[in-house]
C-alpha cells in the first residue's frame, strides 16, 4: 500500500489521527509557552481537521479555528498571486522592468517583477534599518518612506544572489495597484479572498472584528517573560505582511491555489517552482514557497512572522496534504514552525507502521 493509501487509512481512524496532531501540537505548547495555536490540516482537497488550542489572550478566550492571527510574510503569497493573475489577464509580464510600473523607485530599470518575487533583486530591505522596531510602532510609514530607505546601492547584481527582502513585496504591492487600477487591499478582497471563500480574511487596516489573537513575544532575543508584542503599524507592513486570517482561510487559500480557482496550474507550479541564478545555481526559493524536502517528502512550504505571531503554511503536494499552523507568539527568529514540523513528522510515522 503506497503513503497516501495508509494516510488515508489512519485518517479512516479519526480517533488516532486527532491524537496524534493533538500530542503534536501541545508538545510544542510545552516547550514554547505559546499562549495559542490554530491548525488546520487539508487532504484531497478538503479541511479534514481544524482545532484551536490554548487562548487568544492570557486570561481571555479560547483560541477556536476562527481565532484570526496576523499571517505576516505569508501574505506574500497573495501578492505573489495578484501579480500572477495580472500576468495571466496580459496586464504585465514576469520580465517587465519595474521601471514600467514604478519608474521613480530605486534601481527600477535594473530589476524584473520576477527578480522581486524570487528575492533575487539586490534591494535592501528597509526592515534592517537602525531602530526600525521603534520606528514601526510609533511612526507611520507609507510607500514615500519605504522608497527613500531602500535608496541605497543594491546588494548585488539583480538574479546573481539571493536575498530575503520585504521591500521586493512592498513595491509589487504597488504594481499590482498600478496594473490592476484598484488599491491593493481591494483588489486582493476581490480576486483572492472571495474566490477562495476566505470570509475571515482582510488586512490589518480592515480587520474589525474583535476575535482577534493577541500577539506576545520575549523581546528581540527571544528570552524573558512572556508580554504582549508590539504593533507594526499596517502602513509598513502592507504588502509584504498585512493580511490578518484564520487557520481554516489559509486552508481553503490552499485548496482554492492548488485547484485553479486563484491561477492557473501552470501558474502555481512557477510559483513553487525554485529560483535559477544566473550563475545557472537553483536556489530554494520560489515566490514566497521555500521547497526544501521534509524527510523525504516534497514540500512547499511558507513562513510568516510578525513581533507577536507565527505561522506556517506547508504543502505535500505528492502526498496531497496541506498543513497550517498559526501562533500568538514569535517563536523562532526565523519565523520557522516546529509545530507543523511535528505534524507531519506524526502523519509520517503513523504511515509508515
Amino acid at each position: 500500500m503506497n503513503p497516501s493509501a495508509i494516510f488515508a487509512a489512519v485518517l479512516a481512524a479519526s480517533s488516532l489521527f486527532t491524537s496524534l496532531v493533538n500530542s503534536a501540537v501541545k508538545e510544542r505548547m510545552a516547550s514554547t509557552g505559546a499562549p495559542g495555536v490554530s491548525v488546520a490540516i487539508v487532504r484531497a482537497g478538503r479541511i479534514v481537521y481544524a482545532q484551536g488550542f490554548g487562548v487568544g489572550r492570557l486570561g481571555g478566550r479560547t483560541v477556536d479555528p476562527d481565532t484570526r492571527f496576523e499571517i505576516g510574510s505569508l501574505t506574500k503569497q497573495f501578492t505573489a498571486a495578484a501579480i500572477l493573475q495580472l500576468k495571466e489577464r496580459r496586464k504585465l509580464s514576469l520580465d517587465d522592468r519595474l521601471a514600467k510600473f514604478v519608474p521613480q523607485f530605486p534601481h527600477a530599470r535594473e530589476i524584473t517583477l520576477r527578480q522581486l518575487l524570487n528575492q533575487t533583486s539586490g534591494l535592501p530591505d528597509f526592515m534592517t534599518v537602525n531602530h526600525f522596531l521603534h520606528i514601526s510602532h510609533s511612526t507611520p510609514g507609507g510607500f514615500s518612506k519605504i522608497e527613500r530607505m531602500a535608496s541605497g546601492p543594491l546588494h548585488f547584481m539583480p538574479g546573481s544572489h539571493w536575498e530575503y527582502s520585504n521591500t521586493n513585496y512592498i513595491v509589487l504591492g504597488r504594481v499590482v495597484e498600478i496594473a490592476s487600477a484598484q488599491p491593493y487591499d481591494t483588489y486582493v478582497r476581490d480576486h483572492v479572498f472571495t474566490p477562495a471563500a476566505m470570509r475571515q480574511s482582510s488586512t490589518i487596516a480592515g480587520e474589525r472584528a474583535l476575535k482577534r489573537a493577541t500577539g506576545y513575544w520575549r523581546g528581540l532575543q527571544m528570552k524573558g517573560a512572556l508580554r504582549p508584542a508590539p504593533s507594526t503599524l499596517e502602513s509598513w507592513t502592507w504588502s509584504a505582511g498585512d493580511i490578518v486570517s484564520t487557520a481554516g482561510d489559509i486552508a481553503r487559500w490552499d485548496i482554492a491555489l492548488e485547484s485553479g480557482k486563484i491561477i492557473s496550474k501552470a501558474d502555481f507550479q512557477l510559483m513553487t517552482t525554485p529560483a535559477r541564478l544566473s550563475s545557472g545555481k537553483i536556489d530554494d526559493y520560489g515566490f514566497h514557497w521555500w521547497t526544501d524536502p521534509q524527510q523525504g517528502h516534497r514540500l512547499f512550504s511558507g513562513l510568516g512572522d510578525t513581533y507577536g505571531f507565527s505561522s506556517a503554511n506547508d504543502i505535500f503536494p505528492d502526498d496531497d496534504i496541506a498543513i497550517i499552523v498559526l501562533e500568538n507568539m514569535a517563536v523562532n527568529p526565523d519565523g520557522s514552525s516546529d509545530a507543523a514540523e511535528g505534524i507531519a513528522e506524526a502523519i509520517f510515522k503513523a504511515i509508515q507502521l
